[in-house]
């Protein structure tokens, strides 16, 4: 904001409350908020003195200007962005698929599950399957592949021989599809490290890049508090990566819930989608339910697959078809874990369906004895602290 300096200079001066006009050193106009009424304004001293107009229409616009009148000599040198039309909007359509059905092309992707679940042994299938064009768990197939589509793993938590007896389950014979950064200690964050990162892609997968680029698993890649606004540059970090052309597959962890990925919601704001694996029935071999929990494209149905071992007892997953009533499943889990009469809160609740192997979140659990006690099956009171304590009702 400027004052004047002399009784001969007209400036204007940003108040606050609107705009203030000074000529001679004296308040001409004052608080004049509203466009109409500066217009009206210059329209008057523009017929009595064109030029001192002319002068206090550029205080105007440096007054009202976002910028500010002290940049603006650097505001005019800085290159506009582009804009796109609507009509370019609607000529845009969805990435293709990388996995039909699953996974869209040039996405960022967080795949997030329990410590030991069977992430790395998904996400190797996944590999192995963009690499070869192989059906993904044996189901999803990779249309429109390229013949030299590659893979690139990196992986700073599992050692080669554990590596190596994943890819010998699949039958994999190597032939320089697929490369792995090992043990690099990454962080994307870094500005340094991630040119790094990006100079090893082009120099390893010229004169293309791969097609998929794994991450097992995210925390290992970044040196933020994770519960913290500052994943947000973490991400987009991912995202340029995924801009850049490969999908980007990022192994993460659940948080408390055992549901979501773990961590601030920048993380899970910033991807496209949010693939979910979780252990289900009453067995460590039962199986596993992979889901997508967030999708800018169109969503998936859960569907169940299995760890299995090839006769060396080496691991590899399988899809074992659709995922329709896990709801009713779970239900049925609790009616046996409350079976012998007892009271039991959430927390303890959750434990004793742990111990069956069945790992089910918090909201999800909420959500089932919530419909139990609707049915009558149940009875949900307040006890200590106020926490709800589930039990059977007489009959059931």
């Amino acid at each position: 904001m400027r004052v004047p300096s002399t009784d001969a200079e007209a400036v204007v001066a940003d108040r606050g409350g609107g705009l203030t006009f000074y000529r001679e050193g004296r308040e001409v106009e004052g608080n004049l908020p509203k466009k109409d009424a500066v217009e009206e304004f210059l329209e008057k001293i523009n017929a009595e003195d064109p030029d001192l107009a002319a002068t206090i229409a550029g205080d105007v616009f440096k007054a009202r200007h976002p910028i500010g009148d002290a940049n603006l000599d650097a505001y005019k040198k800085v290159k506009p962005l582009a804009l796109q039309s609507v009509d370019q909007i609607f000529r845009a359509t969805p990435p293709s698929w990388l996995v039909d059905g699953v996974i869209r092309r040039h996405s960022l992707n967080i795949f997030a599950g329990e410590s030991g679940v069977g992430k790395s042994i998904v996400s190797t299938d996944l590999a192995v399957a963009v690499a070869s064009g192989m059906h993904f768990l044996g189901q999803f197939g990779i249309p429109g592949r390229d013949a030299d589509a590659r893979v690139l793993i990196c992986d700073d938590e599992n050692d080669d021989s554990m590596i190596g007896d994943r890819l010998r389950a699949l039958n994999w014979q190597d032939n320089g599809s697929i490369r792995f950064l090992h043990f690099a200690n990454i962080d994307v964050n870094d500005d340094r490290d991630f040119m790094r990162l990006c100079a090893t892609i082009e120099d390893a997968f010229a004169p293309t890049l791969p097609a998929l680029i794994v991450f097992d698993s995210m925390i290992r890649f970044h040196r933020c508090e994770e519960n913290t606004s500052a994943m947000a540059s973490v991400m987009h970090k991912f995202r340029r990566l995924a801009a850049w052309g490969p999908t980007v597959w990022i192994q993460h962890h659940h948080g408390w819930s055992n549901e979501r990925s773990r961590g601030h919601t920048d993380i899970r704001a910033a991807v496209d989608c949010e693939y979910s694996i979780v252990r289900r029935g009453t067995a460590p071999a039962d199986y596993l339910v992979f889901s997508c929990l967030k999708s800018r494209y169109a969503p998936i149905e859960p569907f169940r697959l299995k760890i299995l071992s090839d006769r060396n007892g080496r691991p590899f997953a399988r899809y074992q078809g659709p995922d329709q009533n896990t709801d009713d499943i779970i239900k049925q889990a609790v009616m046996s874990a409350i079976a012998d009469g007892k009271q039991y809160d959430l927390p303890e609740l959750r434990d004793r369906l742990a111990n069956a192997m069945m790992n089910v979140g918090r909201d999800t659990l909420r959500r089932c004895i919530d419909a139990l006690a609707s049915e009558k099956k149940i009875d949900m009171k307040r006890g200590d602290r106020n926490r709800i304590k589930v039990s059977l009702l007489a009959g059931n």
